[in-house]
């Protein structure tokens, strides 16, 4: 918490390039968790951490690398967990990893309105 400056300050960051393009939350989901062990250090309290995804193309301009394996065994793993998302929420299935039974909630009292992403959250006007 970088505005309590009778803690210990750290604020680390760390990228990663990607050995290939990827839209399959679990290959995400290993790089970020690897990240997370490079960066934490215990003694430090947290106050919260995010993922930025960069460079992010269409799936159509994928150019395959013979060094690297395909990644078709998951994608009907991913496939069906998107489904099941679009059909019941989002995050109905999660990873492991994202924890299921959170004790804790985002605070999201400042957070900006979507106007831009959710209809429901469009202001009416009369």
């Amino acid at each position: 918490n970088r505005f309590r400056r009778d803690q210990a300050q750290y604020m680390p960051s760390l990228s990663v390039p990607l050995p290939q393009p990827t839209n399959d939350s679990l290959v995400v989901n290993r790089w970020a968790d690897y990240l997370v062990g490079r960066m934490f250090k215990p003694g430090y309290a947290y106050k919260k951490a995010g993922i930025m995804l960069s460079e992010i193309t269409p799936i159509t301009h994928l150019q395959s690398d013979w060094l690297e394996p395909s990644q078709a065994p998951s994608a009907n793993l991913m496939n069906a967990v998107d489904a099941l998302n679009k059909r019941f929420g989002r995050g109905f299935v999660k990873i492991s990893t994202q924890g299921a039974f959170n004790q804790w909630k985002m605070r999201q009292e400042s957070k900006s309105p979507n106007y831009t992403t959710d209809w429901a959250s469009l202001p009416l006007v009369a």
